[in-house]
C-alpha cells in the first residue's frame, strides 16, 4: 500500500492498490473509490477464470468425472468440468450482451464518440470476449484438424464468433456517414 500526504485535509484519503507496477486507481480513474476497486477485482477474476476454464477445458486438462452427467449438470452433481463449462456459458452471455451494447451506442450515435464514455475496463472486457471467441475458433480448429474431438461448449462459443461478425457488420453498414 501506499500512502500520500493528503493535500486536502477535510477529505480522507483511501490507500491506493496496486497489482504489479499498474495501479488498479489509474486503471478506473483517480475517483475510483473502493467499490470501484472491488468490482475491479472480481470483474478481473471472472475473465481470468473464463480465459482459464476455456483453456482447461479445451485442451482436455479437466475430464469429466466418471459416472458424472457434465453433458446435463445439475446442482447436485456437477462435476468441476460441468462447473467450468457452465461457467464458460455464463460469463460469455454476460460479455456478448455488453459488447452488444457497446457496438448499439455507437450505431445509436452514428459516430465512435461513446469511446471516451466506455471505461478502461470496459475496453478490457470488450476486447477479451472478442479474443476469447478467436481462441475458441482456434481450439475447435486444432482439435478438428488433430482428429480429436472437444467439448461442445468451446465449439459453441467458436461459432458464436459469426454472430459477432454479423452484428458488427450490421452497425457497420448502418451506420450513418460522419458530416
Amino acid at each position: 500500500m501506499n500512502i500520500t500526504e493528503n493535500p486536502d485535509p477535510g477529505t480522507e484519503l483511501e490507500p491506493e492498490v496496486s497489482v504489479s507496477s499498474y495501479s488498479i486507481k489509474a486503471l478506473l480513474g483517480k475517483k475510483a473509490s473502493t467499490r470501484d476497486m472491488l468490482l475491479f477485482t472480481i470483474g478481473g477474476s471472472a475473465i481470468a477464470w473464463y480465459l482459464l476454464s476455456i483453456t482447461l477445458v479445451g485442451f482436455e486438462f479437466v475430464k469429466p468425472t466418471v459416472g458424472s452427467p457434465s453433458a446435463s449438470p445439475t446442482a447436485t452433481n456437477m462435476d468441476l468440468r460441468g462447473f467450468m463449462e457452465f461457467s464458460i456459458t455464463a460469463i460469455s452471455g454476460t460479455l456478448a450482451t455488453y459488447l452488444g451494447m457497446i457496438l448499439g451506442l455507437s450505431q445509436k450515435q452514428g459516430d465512435n464518440s461513446t469511446s471516451s464514455e466506455i471505461s478502461t475496463m470496459q475496453k478490457v472486457a470488450a476486447w477479451m470476449y472478442f479474443a476469447s471467441l478467436v481462441y475458441a475458433l482456434g481450439l475447435w480448429g486444432m482439435s478438428y484438424f488433430n482428429g480429436a474431438s472437444i467439448a461442445l461448449v468451446i465449439s459453441s462459443l467458436g461459432q458464436s464468433i459469426l454472430g459477432l461478425f454479423g452484428g458488427a457488420l450490421a452497425v457497420l453498414l448502418n451506420t450513418e456517414k460522419e458530416k
